[in-house]
């Protein structure tokens, strides 16, 4: 992907993102899902795309809390570790992460 191309699909999974929240919003959990679905899948090839820090761990974040909207924790724990395991992750990020790991960790624990 170019960066043009990384950019482009962050946006489109921005739009799909606040398309969900509407959906969310509106009383519709399964139509603000899809747009969640379809949103985390735009943000993680972006994210995978991309290699430059901070923006991937960036994405990876990112992707990670659309996952935890899809409902798709273990997928939001693999993005989330990705971001972490990198050395070249920022703290600020480092921390961002951590913490959405800890959210989509808290779902799957039964």
């Amino acid at each position: 992907m170019t960066a043009a191309e990384i950019e482009a699909a962050h946006r489109c999974a921005m739009s799909l993102a606040d398309d969900g929240d509407r959906l969310l919003k509106a009383g519709k959990p399964a139509a603000a899902r899809a747009c969640y679905v379809e949103a985390l899948a735009a943000e993680r090839d972006a994210a995978m795309a991309t290699t430059t820090q901070p923006s991937r761990a960036i994405l990876l974040r990112s992707a990670a809390w659309l996952a935890v909207n899809a409902g798709d924790h273990a997928e939001a724990l693999r993005l989330a570790d990705m971001g972490l395991a990198d050395p070249t992750t920022m703290e600020r990020e480092h921390y961002e992460l951590q913490a959405v790991a800890q959210a989509a960790a808290k779902e799957t624990t039964p």
